[in-house]
């Protein structure tokens, strides 16, 4: 167990780190409207990412876990995004054009570098194969070494001083040579035998399976993005700009809790199949998670004024106030990563798809209203009370995700009043 979790932990931070350097270069370099440019098209890509993604990705790694048939999964999934991803990218460059401010010249490529990243990277089918066969040495390598190389071309942009749009292709090169690395370990030992009628009849399956959370994920970047979306209509590119870095700070550390899921999953996938949500390693999940998300939260109050001026300089001081809200919605992030999870394992997906509808609505309520009123701010406010009701509020309506509400309130309580007896059940855990 803490083999894999430190090959996690070696996959996710070393795209931590490069994310982080790479946004502070980019932000440094080039200004605070081509940050808030970027921003936006990163979360227009990331609520269109359901033309690609298909809902697929716990349904894909769940089948990985329970199937033999391989080549059929990847068959599928191959044919499915393909098509997918078409549509993606073009709707992404469609919205661009006609629904913002950016700069035309500069969208149709801005687009390619940051669709490129999501299509090639943490949703791509081998990644999930390996995830799924926990499997994070091939992983960690293939990070490592597209990040290197993603690196050296920021320092050539910045050294050469090339136009702002040649340089954000580092997010192509990165996801190229991630992308070729894993698909090259992949069919090293596992062969392609591709068939237009399997790959159909298997795309029906896994649609169907995923056909839930599909319509969940066309809603859920609703209140994941709106807040963006909103700040770009009523606000100024500066005040874009500035709540774009805050939010890039959070978005790099959301790997942290990822660290922590993936690790555990083979074991919280047969302990949910075997004896449902009441597992010891389900619990120390949660501990886990909990604790991590509450020491970065904690720390992040006190450091944020610096650690914004340090790393961006003090042209974006104004996003150290941002911050200190925003971070706290990686405690309810964190909890998503594990429970989507579960929700997939169970076959509860219409679960899913319903607290995605009610939190999207009461998203952009906040959104509309509290943007207007209390600039970013109102805008970090209405992000981190979204993800409080998705991923910990609504599971108290539903029957069978209520164990998991009540899981976060114990979690709690044994961190408090049970330090100790916590700590060594972790440790434990760990060395199992």
């Amino acid at each position: 167990m803490i083999k894999r979790l430190l090959w996690y932990a070696a996959d996710n931070l070393s795209g931590l780190l490069f994310g982080l350097l790479s946004v502070i270069v980019i932000a440094r370099q080039y200004g605070v409207e081509n940050t808030g440019y970027l921003a936006y098209v990163q979360a227009v890509a990331s609520m269109f990412s359901f033309f690609y993604v298909l809902g697929l990705d716990n349904v894909i790694m769940h089948a990985f876990s329970n199937e033999k048939k391989k080549s059929e999964i990847v068959s599928a999934v191959l044919f499915l995004r393909t098509c997918g991803s078409l549509i993606f990218i073009l709707a992404v460059i469609l919205w661009a054009n006609f629904f913002s401010n950016i700069p035309k010249e500069i969208i149709f490529y801005l687009s390619i570098a940051v669709c490129s990243f999501l299509i090639l990277g943490k949703s791509s089918i081998f990644r999930l194969y390996f995830q799924a066969k926990g499997q994070p040495k091939i992983l960690s390598l293939a990070t490592f070494i597209s990040r290197i190389i993603a690196s050296i071309y920021i320092a050539y942009a910045i050294f050469c001083q090339i136009e702002y749009i040649a340089a954000v292709q580092y997010f192509l090169v990165a996801a190229l040579v991630n992308y070729g690395i894993i698909a090259f370990y992949y069919f090293r030992s596992s062969t392609l035998s591709f068939s237009i009628k399997n790959a159909l009849k298997k795309s029906g399956e896994l649609l169907t399976q995923s056909r839930y959370i599909l319509l969940s994920s066309m809603i859920f970047p609703i209140f994941m993005y709106i807040d963006v979306l909103v700040i770009e209509h009523f606000l100024s590119e500066y005040d874009l700009g500035i709540y774009a870095a805050a939010s890039k700070l959070v978005a790099q550390a959301i790997f942290l809790g990822h660290i922590i899921v993936l690790s555990f999953y083979k074991e919280i996938h047969d302990e949910v199949v075997s004896v449902g949500l009441s597992g010891k390693k389900l619990r120390i999940a949660y501990v886990l998670i909990i604790s991590l998300a509450l020491t970065g939260c904690i720390l992040t109050i006190f450091i944020s004024k610096p650690l914004i001026q340090l790393l961006f300089g003090d042209q974006f001081s104004d996003s150290a106030p941002i911050l200190n809200i925003m971070v706290w919605k990686l405690l309810f992030i964190y909890l998503a990563a594990l429970n989507s999870r579960i929700l997939v394992i169970k076959g509860w997906t219409h679960i899913e798809l319903i607290k995605s509808i009610i939190a999207a609505v009461l998203s952009v309520i906040m959104a509309f209203t509290l943007i207007p009123r209390y600039g970013t701010s109102g805008a970090a406010m209405a992000s981190v009370s979204s993800f409080m009701v998705a991923d910990l509020a609504l599971y108290v309506i539903f029957k069978e995700t209520r164990p998991l509400f009540f899981l976060f309130f114990k979690s709690l309580y044994s961190m408090a009043w049970q330090p100790l007896k916590t700590g060594q059940d972790v440790i434990t855990t760990l060395r199992s």
